[in-house]
């Protein structure tokens, strides 16, 4: 019967002793969730300032932060359920307890997702960013390939047109510089003369009033022809013009030879 009673004893020392520790283990695990709950309240006073500044590592930063501790707050929370269930607390007790602590962290959460927001509004923003970068890096692609093309184009053009102008000037004949182009009252005066001098050479007549610029360019290569022509066509004299007519169409026509085959006529 002593035996009995002292077993009991024992039993009931031991239960004891292990609510006792219970009690401790409960105690100390509620010391550390309060002691969380204050440090997330310390650091969550940044929070306003940093969405202020709207530095993204520093949001980053202080997500992280919150994040950490609100997760090791509800594991501790699920800790201290259980612990609380052992010791034989009642359920309706346990689940006050839950929810008054689960409340003291709503607003910490409430922090984690504005950052969480700021975040994507950030990383949006960023993106729309890169997209206008990159349609603008494609319309200036776009331009300078038309323009490379319609530079290539002009140049293509530029080159046509001088060969096109290099093969006009190789097929047209010599133009005379505009001091030495026939004027009519000139013409008026070659035919006038020479259908005086002589009449019977109507062909050298039109050879010589075709070329009358070679006859204008007569004086400064052989002043001597240069002289007699302009006696026999400016001086209004026929007498003058019949004398000088013969020698005058000798020198002349030899002039005319000369220059049109490069010769020298002095």
């Amino acid at each position: 019967m002593a035996t009995r009673q002292q077993s009991q004893r024992r039993d009931l020392e031991a239960q004891y002793e292990q609510l006792s520790g219970l009690s401790k283990e409960t105690e100390s695990k509620l010391v550390n969730l309060q002691s969380l709950l204050r440090k997330l309240a310390y650091f969550n006073r940044a929070t306003d300032e940093i969405l202020r500044v709207n530095s993204k590592e520093a949001i980053i930063r202080q997500q992280t932060t919150l994040k950490t501790k609100v997760s090791k707050a509800y594991g501790l929370i699920e800790l201290i359920q259980c612990l609380k269930i052992d010791a034989g607390e009642s359920d309706k007790t346990i689940d006050e307890w839950t929810s008054e602590n689960n409340g003291r962290l709503h607003e910490y959460e409430a922090a984690i997702e504005e950052l969480n927001r700021r975040l994507l509004d950030e990383e949006k923003i960023q993106r729309e960013i890169e997209r206008q970068e990159k349609i603008r890096q494609e319309v200036e692609a776009r331009a300078l390939i038309r323009h490379e093309e319609e530079q290539a184009e002009f140049e293509k053009r530029a080159r046509e047109e001088k060969f096109a102008l290099s093969l006009e000037e190789k097929n047209e004949p010599a133009k005379w510089p505009e001091q030495l182009q026939i004027k009519p009252s000139e013409s008026r005066m070659v035919k006038e003369v020479m259908k005086v001098t002589i009449p019977k050479e109507a062909d050298f007549v039109d050879s010589l009033l075709e070329k009358f610029q070679l006859l204008k360019a007569v004086e400064p290569l052989d002043p001597q022809s240069g002289q007699m022509a302009a006696k026999m066509v400016l001086n209004p004299s026929p007498g003058v013009r019949r004398q000088h007519g013969v020698q005058q169409r000798e020198s002349l026509g030899g002039c005319v030879s000369k220059i049109q085959t490069g010769g020298n006529v002095m």
